[in-house]
């Protein structure tokens, strides 16, 4: 389509577009060369301005908006910004399906704002408009291809509602605390449900161990052929196999970081986490931006306040005495009431983080870029060996899956992972607590927010999924 010059002198300038909940917002400053009205139509819509005449009246400017510049589900109904005097300032309202216009300066400019969006969708784009000395139009689209992309944008972001309904209906129903995070990184569509709340983690938190450990190997501190031997002092209850074989074993440090992936082994992560140090995986987590994310007690310390509420005498015991606590002279119930009183109110943690953050984590193994591609893709290749398979693929048929799960039964279980569904990678984290029921339905509840993540991406399920 050719296009056409409007003979108008401009300077150049960005245009900074953005998502928020409600805020306040500073957007020209005093001196502001150039005042724009902005408006936004449609996911494959069109960003008109124009700089103002004497007479006040736009000159309008079209230009396309590429698909690639956009991350994430952004508008589909049409948003105006009003026009903005030089210094005002205006309430951004939280609109549904809407893009917002943030502001616009002279390039090299700086826009600040008063008070910065508590969630904001994705980073600001800066889009340059204008070269010097010139402003191009094009001609419009027909209004029908600009209708029939809103109406896609619509439905799809409909779609996306009515799935964050369903899971909020299991999460309401559920008999305790739940958090939710889903993210396509094929598209961009995200739900969270209470996903920057801390929980405890417990296994989950051995890909934060998993991660430090590929960062010192990167770093060429460790080798994953380096070998450490067993000893009867570094058997941990079960989860996990090491503890039921004879001392003195050699296993490498990929032997270990399978066992403590695939079968959650807690001998094997002990082992790691002590040649790691569980303070470095900690701070490699808040490099990345994990601020809630950390790890700081081992699996033996986590035993002994348990099994010492039992009997005091386990305070300070070695691992292998752990192993042989006499489980038998207590009930059930008391064993499971001390276990819980260790979970809330000991004063001691397997992991914390939270949904948001392990599905960061996770993003970050989908692209190749936790630590390096080699390292990301050897994390993942790990989980997708998972052999605890009781929650996200309960209902799955067809789909490639690599998850890690955390158990802390009946109070607690997690899975974390990501699922391959039709060619889209789909981050998926659930995290429960303080759950009042038993352990199968624990389970069911987690495999059911999987089956409809699966479903609504077009994946295949069991028969048995009602």
């Amino acid at each position: 389509m050719k296009a056409r010059s409007l003979g108008v002198t401009a300077r150049p300038v960005s245009i900074y577009i953005a998502t928020a909940s409600e805020t306040k917002a500073r957007h020209l400053p005093s001196n502001a060369p150039l005042q724009r009205v902005f408006e936004w139509v449609g996911f494959f819509g069109r960003l008109e301005a124009g700089p103002f005449q004497q007479d006040r009246k736009p000159v309008p400017l079209r230009l396309p908006i590429h698909r690639q510049w956009v991350h994430g589900g952004l508008a589909s109904r049409k948003t105006t910004a009003r026009n903005l005097d030089a210094g005002d300032e205006c309430r951004l309202r939280q609109l549904p399906l809407s893009m917002l216009i943030c502001g616009v300066k002279e390039e090299g400019g700086r826009m600040e704002a008063s008070s910065r969006p508590r969630q904001i969708t994705q980073v600001i784009i800066a889009i340059m408009l204008l070269t010097p000395g010139m402003v191009w139009a094009q001609e419009p689209p027909p209004a029908r291809s600009a209708e029939s992309s809103s109406r896609r944008l619509a439905k799809a972001s409909a779609s996306l509602g009515s799935l964050r309904n369903e899971l909020e209906q299991i999460r309401g129903r559920f008999p305790g605390d739940m958090s939710i995070y889903m993210k396509n990184i094929s598209n961009g569509d995200e739900i969270a449900v209470d996903s920057d709340s801390v929980y405890e983690t417990f296994s989950v938190i051995k890909l934060a161990i998993a991660a430090e450990l590929m960062h010192q190997v990167e770093a060429g501190k460790l080798s994953l052929s380096d070998r450490i031997q067993t000893k009867a002092e570094d058997e941990r209850l079960p989860s996990g196999v090491l503890y039921a074989l004879a001392p003195g074993l050699n296993p490498t440090l990929k032997d270990l970081l399978t066992l403590m992936i695939i079968i959650s082994d807690n001998e094997a992560t002990d082992l790691l986490a002590d040649k790691v140090g569980r303070g470095h995986a900690t701070e490699y987590m808040h490099s990345l931006g994990l601020g809630k994310t950390s790890i700081e007690f081992s699996d033996l310390d986590w035993d002994r306040k348990w099994l010492s509420t039992l009997d005091p005498s386990y305070k300070n015991a070695s691992g292998d005495r752990t192993v042989s606590f006499p489980f038998g002279r207590y009930s059930d119930a008391e064993v499971q009431r001390a276990f819980g009183h260790t979970i809330y109110d000991a004063g001691i943690y397997f992991g914390h983080s939270t949904t948001r953050e392990i599905g960061r984590l996770l993003e970050m193994m989908a692209l190749g870029k936790l630590v390096s591609k080699d390292a990301s893709d050897l994390i993942l290749s790990t989980m997708e060996k998972q052999q605890v398979n009781d929650r996200f693929p309960r209902y799955l048929k067809d789909v490639r899956l690599a998850h890690k799960t955390g158990d802390g039964q009946p109070f607690i279980a997690n899975d974390a992972g990501i699922i391959w569904v039709k060619g889209q990678a789909v981050v998926l984290v659930v995290f429960t607590g303080h759950h009042r029921g038993d352990t199968v339905e624990l389970h069911e509840s987690i495999a059911r927010v999987a089956a409809l993540v699966v479903k609504h991406y077009g994946g295949a399920l069991s028969a048995d999924f009602r």
